[in-house]
This record gives structure tokens, sequence and C-alpha cells, in this order.
């Protein structure tokens, strides 16, 4: 395993611990704040604060669906191919023993 690969892996890590944090972090505030909290009239910050931290979670949520459905279709269409190459219906000049340098 080279250093880029190590470091991809130690980089989306960190990313992924950021955004568990984000998740647990909006959660506990909106726990806190909602039921204890005495608006303070139209433009109230911590009302503002939980609004932001509610559309923190949505697009983090959605992100993760987003990323499941592209890691799902990617091992469906990465099964099919291979399945296909097992009983020769996808043909490439490999299967053909064709030799492609000059």
């Amino acid at each position: 395993m080279c250093k880029k690969d190590k470091w991809m892996k130690r980089i989306a890590a960190l990313c992924g611990i950021f955004l568990v944090g984000i998740l647990l972090l909006s959660t506990a505030f909106i726990a806190e704040e909602i039921g204890q909290h005495d608006c303070a009239g139209e433009e109230c910050p911590i009302c503002e604060t939980i609004e932001e931290c509610i559309n923190n979670m949505y697009v983090c949520g959605l992100g993760v669906v987003l990323l499941t459905l592209f890691v799902v279709f990617t091992g469906v269409f990465k099964m099919i191919t291979e399945r296909l190459q097992i009983y020769r219906i996808i043909k490439t000049p490999v299967t053909y023993k064709v030799r492609l340098d000059n």
C-alpha cells in the first residue's frame, strides 16, 4: 500500500468523524434547546441556530443516503460486469488475445 492510499484513508476517516460529530452536536443542541427555549421574538438567535442545526442534519443525512446509493449501484454494476465477463458475453481485445503493442 503506497503512502497516498494511507493518506486518503486517513482523510476519509477524518471526514467521517467530522460528519458524525456535526450530526451528534446538532442533535444535542436541538434536544437541549427545543424543550426549554423561551423565544425572544422574530429574530431570535437560538431559533435561527436550531433551524441551522436542522438544516445541517438534513444535508448530512441526504449526503449519507446519496453515498449509500452510489456504493450500492457501483457494487451491483461491478457484480453484473463480472458475471458477464465470466460468461464471455463482454468481448474485449484481451479475450481475443490481441496484442495491442506496436
